[in-house]
């Protein structure tokens, strides 16, 4: 699936470019060599560069998003998988982090999860430890710094085990 950081890696790349539409020059939004519109009816009349000076760069990224969503739904599979494989043959996978996640409430138990996301580590750290491949009595965090999901310092990564969702399998 694309993610909000392909499309933020793919455009500081160039991977990702906000064009004019050969059509109307509307704004759209060029991936490999397709495009399609993203703006909805606030770019009717407006060029890219008009409507990127009015918008924010989250809002941008949304309905870049909120458009591969719908061709994928809508319009055609066979087109977003199209898109989804020039941003990961160009890189444009977030490379995973080193996060702090808690995976036990009772005693604010934390490990040190590799992913691509908070949200992701959290996931896997909690499959972690349901499934008992995690020994919450050896090298673990117990209470200290009881926050959830944030990325792990230096000199943490190499006192503490780490997992990532090759540990799953």
């Amino acid at each position: 699936m694309i993610s909000e950081d392909m499309l933020k890696i793919g455009l500081a790349k160039g991977v990702v470019r906000l064009i004019d539409s050969p059509n109307d020059g509307e704004p759209a939004c060029q991936i490999g060599e397709h495009w399609f519109y993203y703006a909805g009816s606030k770019g009717n009349g407006m060029s890219t560069e008009a409507y990127v000076r009015e918008t924010l760069f989250e809002d941008i990224i949304h309905e870049i998003l909120d458009a591969l969503v719908s061709i994928l739904a809508d319009v055609n599979k066979d087109e977003y998988l199209y898109y989804e494989a020039v941003l990961r043959e160009n890189g444009c996978e977030p490379v995973p982090r080193a996060y702090v996640v808690r995976v036990s409430e009772s005693n604010s138990i934390q490990v040190i999860v590799r992913a691509k996301s908070a949200a992701a580590a959290e996931d896997i750290a909690l499959k972690l430890a349901d499934s008992g491949a995690i020994d919450l009595e050896r090298n673990c965090f117990d209470g200290y710094e009881a926050v959830t999901q944030r990325v792990a310092k230096a000199e943490e990564l190499s006192e503490f085990d780490q997992y990532s969702e090759e540990d799953l399998k």
